[in-house]
Order: C-alpha cells, then sequence, then structure tokens
C-alpha cells in the first residue's frame, strides 16, 4: 500500500543516542569481542570480499559478491569460512583459474609438508596456514603464513588502533577531599594511539613512502595504498596523518617528534583487523619462480577488500545521526542507511545507498541530541520536537478521565500485558505505573470505525518476550492504520528468542546515568541494565527486526547473527508514526525530516 514515511529518521548512542530508522547517535559495535572465540561451538562467520592475485586476477571469497552482477558467478553457493575455533576452511572461486580451497579442506600435502590446518590467533589476529588453486595442482599452494622474522621497525600504514585516552573518570578521595583519575576513560584522543596491532613498513612496493601531509600519484605504479613491506605487530606511540585529498592513515614512526614503533616485523603474512573484521598483508604461492603459480595475493587493496562478515546494523528507509563515531566491525553486502550518515567521523566499513551530499555518505555538522527533560515538567524536547509525557498521562477532562488532548488514560498496575481488546488501540493512553512483560506476541489490528493509533506508557522496564507484529490489511482510511508508540521510563530487554517487533519505541529512562558493564574494546561498550533508557536487543544467533524507529540513551546491540546482505539488528522505518501518529506525539512528528512517498 502507499504510505508517507521519512527521507530521513534518527538513532543515538552511548549517553546521548537516537535511533529512529535513520537518525541516530550510534557507536555500536556487535558484541563479538576480539579476544573471545568467535560464536558459541559449532558457529561459522563467513568470509567475503575479493583477494588480488598478481597472476590471476580476483579471488572472490563469497558467492553473494556477485549479485550485483560485477563478476562472473561459479554458480554454486559457496563461501570461504571461520569456525568457532577459528579454523579456516571451505572454498573461494576465480573466473580466471576456478575454486580456490582453504585449510583442511584442500588435498595434498603442502611445499615442506606439516598441517593444512589454517587458523587465525584470537590475541594477535595472525592467521596462518594454506590454500590452493585446485587447477593448479602443485604449482597452485598459497602460503597464508609469515615471513622471515625481520625485528623491531616502523610502521606507515597500521591499523587496529587504541586510541589514547585524553579524559579519565575524577573521584574525590581522601580527607581533604582531592580528585584522582581513574578508569574508565570518558575521552579518547581522535589523532594519537597508544597502539596498533597491525603495521606495514612501506606504502610502496619500491621503499619509497609518500610525505606526510601529501597524496601520492595514484596512478604511480608502485603506489601501494593497503601498505606494503614488511607485516608489523606489537606497534606503540602512533599518530594519525592527513593527505591533501582527505587521504588519512594511522602511522608508528619517528616523524614530527613521536616515537612509534613496532617490536617485530615480518617478511610478509596476513593479519585479520581485529576492529572490524577486514583481513590485512599478503600471501605468498609458496613457490620459488614468481612466474608459477598465483604469486603474490594482496589481501586489502584499494580496490577491493577482503573480510570476516561480523554482525552488522541496518537501517532502512532512513538516515544515520551522531555527533561522536559510528564504526561497524566488517562491511555488509548492504548497506547500513538508505540515505545519508551524519556523524563526526565513520570507518571504512560504513555504506549508504544514496546520499546526495557526498558521495561517501558523510555529512558533518548536524545537531542532534537525546531529548532533554524540562525542568519543571515530563516535557522532552530536542531537535526534531516535544514529547508531553506529563501532558499525556494527567487526566483533566470528561470527568478526569482524558488527558488534554481528549485520549483516554487507562491506568494500569499490571505487570503483565497480552495486548489491548481485540488487538484494537482506539486511540487511548495505556499508562503502567511499574515494569511490564509482554509474555506471548501481540498482533495489533486496524481500527474498524475507531482510531487504530495508541500510547503505551511504561514507569519502568519493558521485557519483550513474545514478537510484536502489525495485522496485514488496508484500513478504511488512515485514522484506523495500526500504530503504536512505547514510550518507556527505564530500559527495554528484548527476548534473544524474539525476531520481530513493532512499533516507535522511545526509551526515556528513569533519569539514571548508563554504566558501562565492561570495556573490552573502547568503541563497543557493553551497558548494565540500571534503567537508564538502553535499548537490549538480546544475545542471540538471530536477527531482529523492528518495524519503526527507536530513540534511545545507549544501544546494547548484541546479536550475532551475520549476513552479507541483513544486518543483525535491522531497523525498517515503515511510516506509521508520521502517517497516523497518536494525539501527544504530533509535536515531535512535525520535527521529523522531508516526507517522501514509498510502496510495499
Amino acid at each position: 500500500m502507499p504510505i508517507q514515511i521519512l527521507k530521513f529518521s534518527s538513532l543515538t548512542l552511548l549517553m546521548v543516542l537516537v535511533i529512529i530508522v535513520g537518525l541516530f547517535f550510534y557507536g555500536f559495535q556487535a558484541e563479538v569481542e576480539a579476544i573471545m572465540p568467535l560464536g558459541g561451538p559449532g558457529a561459522f562467520y563467513d568470509m567475503a570480499g575479493w583477494i588480488w592475485s598478481d597472476n590471476y586476477g580476483w579471488i572472490s571469497l563469497n558467492a553473494d559478491n556477485c549479485l550485483s552482477g560485477g563478476c562472473i558467478s561459479s554458480g554454486i553457493d559457496y563461501s570461504v569460512k571461520i569456525d568457532s575455533n577459528n579454523n579456516i576452511t571451505s572454498y573461494g572461486w576465480s573466473e580466471n583459474v576456478g575454486w580456490v580451497c582453504f585449510g583442511t579442506t584442500c588435498l595434498g600435502t603442502p611445499p615442506g609438508g606439516g598441517s593444512l590446518t589454517t587458523t587465525m590467533d584470537n590475541l594477535t589476529g595472525k592467521i596462518t596456514g594454506w590454500a590452493k588453486v585446485e587447477s593448479l595442482g602443485d604449482d597452485g599452494w598459497i602460503k597464508i603464513g609469515r615471513g622471515l622474522d625481520q625485528g623491531p621497525g616502523l610502521g606507515e600504514a597500521c591499523y587496529d588502533c587504541q586510541p589514547e585516552c585524553e579524559q579519565w573518570t575524577i573521584i574525590m578521595v581522601g580527607e581533604p577531599p582531592e580528585p584522582q583519575e581513574v578508569e574508565p576513560c570518558v575521552l579518547y584522543s581522535d589523532t594519537k594511539f597508544a597502539t596498533c596491532n597491525t603495521c606495514f613498513s612501506q606504502t610502496n612496493f619500491d621503499g619509497i613512502d609518500y610525505p606526510e601531509g601529501q597524496d601520492p600519484d595514484p596512478n604511480t605504479p608502485d603506489f601501494v595504498i593497503g601498505g606494503s613491506g614488511n607485516i608489523c605487530s606489537s606497534c606503540s606511540n602512533c599518530h594519525k596523518v592527513d593527505g591533501a585529498l582527505a587521504t588519512s592513515r594511522i602511522v608508528c614512526n619517528t616523524d614530527g617528534g613521536y616515537i612509534g614503533q613496532c617490536s617485530t616485523c615480518e617478511q610478509y603474512g596476513v593479519n585479520q583487523n581485529l576492529t572490524n573484521g577486514q583481513l590485512l598483508g599478503w600471501a605468498w604461492n609458496g613457490n620459488q619462480d614468481i612466474s608459477i603459480g598465483a604469486g603474490w595475493l594482496h589481501f586489502n587493496t584499494q580496490a577491493g577488500n577482503s573480510y570476516i562478515v561480523f554482525p552488522w546494523l541496518q537501517t532502512t528507509y532512513g538516515s544515520i545521526y551522531t555527533p561522536d563515531w559510528f564504526r561497524q566491525r566488517a562491511s555488509g553486502g548492504g548497506n547500513n542507511a538508505t540515505y545519508c550518515i551524519f556523524a563526526k567521523d565513520i570507518n571504512t566499513n560504513i555504506k549508504t545507498q544514496s546520499c546526495e551530499e557526498l558521495a561517501k555518505g558523510l555529512v558533518k555538522g548536524v545537531l542532534v541530541g537525546f531529548p532533554a527533560k524540562s525542568p519543571s515538567q515530563e516535557i522532552y524536547r530536542n531537535a526534531l520536537g516535544k514529547i508531553d509525557v506529563n501532558g499525556l498521562l494527567t487526566k483533566t477532562l470528561s470527568g478526569q478521565t482524558r488527558n488534554k488532548y481528549g485520549q483516554i488514560v487507562n491506568e494500569l498496575s499490571d505487570a503483565s500485558w497480552t495486548g489491548p481488546t481485540e488487538g484494537i488501540l482506539k486511540g487511548k493512553v495505556y499508562y503502567f505505573t511499574g515494569d511490564l512483560e509482554i509474555p506471548s506476541p501481540i498482533v495489533f489490528n486496524n481500527g474498524a470505525g475507531v482510531p487504530g493509533n495508541g500510547i503505551i506508557i511504561v514507569n519502568g522496564d519493558l521485557t519483550i518476550n513474545g514478537e510484536i507484529t502489525y495485522i496485514a490489511g488496508v484500513p478504511n482510511n488512515l485514522k484506523e492504520l495500526a500504530s503504536v508508540a512505547w514510550v518507556v521510563k527505564g530500559d527495554v530487554k528484548i527476548n534473544p528468542n524474539v525476531t520481530k517487533v513493532a512499533g516507535a519505541f522511545i526509551v526515556l529512562g528513569s533519569g539514571n546515568a548508563c554504566q558501562i558493564d565492561s570495556e573490552p574494546n573502547p568503541g563497543y561498550p557493553e551497558y548494565i541494565a540500571n534503567k537508564c533508557g538502553v535499548f537490549f536487543s538480546g544475545d542471540s544467533d538471530q536477527a531482529l527486526t523492528v518495524a519503526g524507529l527507536i530513540i534511545a540513551k545507549a544501544f546494547d546491540f548484541r546479536r550475532t547473527y551475520a549476513d552479507l546482505f541483513q544486518g543483525s539488528e535491522r531497523i525498517i522505518y515503515d511510516g506509521r508514526l508520521s502517517t497516523n501518529p497518536s494525539k501527544g506525539l504530533e509535536g515531535f512528528v512535525e520535527g521529523l525530516p522531508v516526507i517522501r512517498d514509498f510502496s510495499y
């Protein structure tokens, strides 16, 4: 049916997060921790993207790479895989030389003998083992191993870097009280990095690196934007340098008075970037004659990258807004946002479908904050408009049963709710005075001569143990269209077995400060459930789809479902809030940006 949707929506993260299927402050990273095994027992993650062979061209790691029609497909569903024990197996494909096996999937004995087991080290990201171009027989072996030890060195193109802390948490200790810095860090540097896990010693094959502050000529044959030379580990005292054409990189060297260095370097090798899943470096065909076999294989070229498909966030028919960074562990085959990304910075894994402002999809300078509570009344405001919670709850009309907007206010003390009568919200406000559980599935029906919209206000946590959906079908008029808004003065907790929820989730919290439970990586926090206003998606290997929008103070996304074209958490703005908003939310809807028509 034709329905109006927003060109831009919203979403925010870390103490100031808004996600409206597009608009959001976001520092989300799926919680697949770098130092932990990949998934639970028996879990597999696919690899995707491309490897470049000097002699035979591109090697595809996933059949879905070719869905866009940009390459010749094998006609078979394939992908290179990594399991929960970090063993790498299965097949890639080259349109020039056919199947490329990895690890124990291969048959035969590699040069020098030894095991075919190909693994990744959880702590360092180093990958060691073998692959093989099957059509080349013994000339097709590819050593995904380590070259000779080269000792300490400098890093000219560095990855997987941990920023320096610029501001620690301050507590008062002693008598008289004096300030003392303690963990956790509250502000990280944009330009200085304490450590980098992987660096390359050169940025050109000929050993001549391009000067800091300048960009090389991309037509230079020896230009290698991803890094070349030795592969180095355990690098420290690193910093970011920017090129004249916005080509930035992190270096761990002695330029500009820095004392950067890498403790160990090897002649060549392949590492995983533990921050985002990207594969970095070079493999060698294992033959002394460079004219035989696949030659050098590059895993992170300028034209195409290879990576592990980790969970990723997908918002459809909207944009992403954040005053900070938007990071993601790996690049999915789909787009994170239909339109633009408004942020301070994004990493290379973030993609948009059709951003009108910049080809990269990044737009800076947009101020969108979490709705701030007014000092005297429960009215929450931000750039999008206002949410008048006090006005929605206060009964002032028709014998003290309706609020000032004319809606009937049903005050309920129930701790559990299975939905309204006949599944129709009837334009009412349902106010639950404490924590609320949804124990079983709810289907919201369109109205029949009555409004189909309604608001559910929870003075506590909302726990969803059943799927929440809308009825299929077309109402007689838009006022009868089912449309639910959940206003939650606590946290929202989704049961891991739930895969679909619907509605506009406005997670205001109780006023408590959000607390981080643990922080294995500064970019990807986990939160404590303390009613501060966190949206918890649930720890599950199933994807979660939200039909609607979300505004929250913080997001704790823990779904581990990983697919090249579908996000682990997928938020689809269906237009219901702007098409049939409940009274009391109309001022908020008016603040939402451009509306467009969309048919589904």
